[in-house]
């Protein structure tokens, strides 16, 4: 690390002290949104480190100092593999990134009942849901395997999988995919790609799948996409018109749900080691 750069760590670490309460340092912008929607114990603040090498030198930082300090390090494709830091207040996501979190069928229809005026009981995206689970589970299997593979044998790689759900989408109402563009970027993943490195990822994520989804692995910003497709295809079916409605809000909204429901284990996990790592960064400040 540059002197520069430390000493901007060291002056934005310090900045915060003078708040006398526990900072939650995320790597951006959009986790501090899902964040915010955690109602966690006392008083704390809630800040981002532009970044996950910023991130974690400031967790370097932190344990050095032992600076009153929480770091939430998205999963990434490290999931597969134990943590690198073991300490309570250096937390590392159980899935991919907090998007992960919000891709979940209780979450979803929550959503979707703020805005459709449903009978009781009635199903608004669930089935969808389900329906759309199954088709990416065997639709992505190998593409993610691929990109995880070349990003486990290059940290540098910046991996192959579009921006945007949408580029791999034939049909947005149905949230069908693109066969072809599928192929084609299975064809991409394996080039220079040995086939060593592929199987041994295909063994870490088959592990991985034993206790959890392929959604919970795949990036982020894709699952997020799907996520806000579904809602907005089973809103409009509900009220027989289109929903105009930003990502921000999506994500406020989907956030908010996560948070309430708690609908599985990595919520609940997620909820309590934030809330023991927040006490345990206040008792520094007594």
């Amino acid at each position: 690390m540059t002197e520069s750069i430390r000493f901007s760590l060291s002056a934005l670490a310090a900045k915060y002290l003078f708040y006398g309460k526990p900072v939650v340092w995320v790597e951006g912008p959009t986790d501090v949104v899902f964040f915010k929607s955690f109602d966690g114990p006392g008083e704390y603040k809630i800040a981002y480190a532009e970044g996950k090498d910023r991130l974690r030198a400031l967790a370097e930082e932190t344990l050095e100092n032992n600076l009153p300090y929480v770091l939430v390090f998205d999963g990434g494709y490290d999931v597969l593999e134990a943590p690198d830091i073991l300490q309570a207040r250096v937390i590392r996501l159980d899935r991919h990134s907090m998007e992960n979190y919000l891709f979940e069928e209780e979450v979803i229809e929550r959503v979707c009942w703020k805005y459709v005026a449903a009978e009781p009981g009635e199903s608004l995206s669930t089935i969808a849901f389900r329906e759309l689970i199954e088709r990416f589970d065997e639709s992505f299997y190998e593409v993610i395997i691929l990109d995880i593979a070349r990003c486990r044998s290059d940290s540098d790689c910046p991996g192959f999988l579009p921006e945007r759900i949408e580029s791999l989408l034939t049909s947005r109402p149905r949230l069908t995919f693109a066969v072809e563009r599928l192929e084609e970027l299975e064809r991409v993943g394996r080039q220079n790609l040995a086939d060593d490195d592929v199987r041994e990822t295909r063994d870490l994520v088959d592990q991985f799948l034993r206790s959890r989804r392929l959604a919970d692995i795949c990036p982020g910003h894709l699952v997020f996409g799907l996520a806000r497709e579904l809602l907005l295809n089973a809103v409009r079916r509900g009220r027989g018109r289109k929903l105009v409605v930003d990502n921000d809000t999506v994500l406020v909204l989907l956030s908010e749900a996560a948070w309430e429901l708690l609908p599985s284990t990595d919520h609940t996990t997620l909820r309590a080691q934030l809330a023991h790592a927040i006490n345990e960064a206040a008792d520094l400040l007594v």
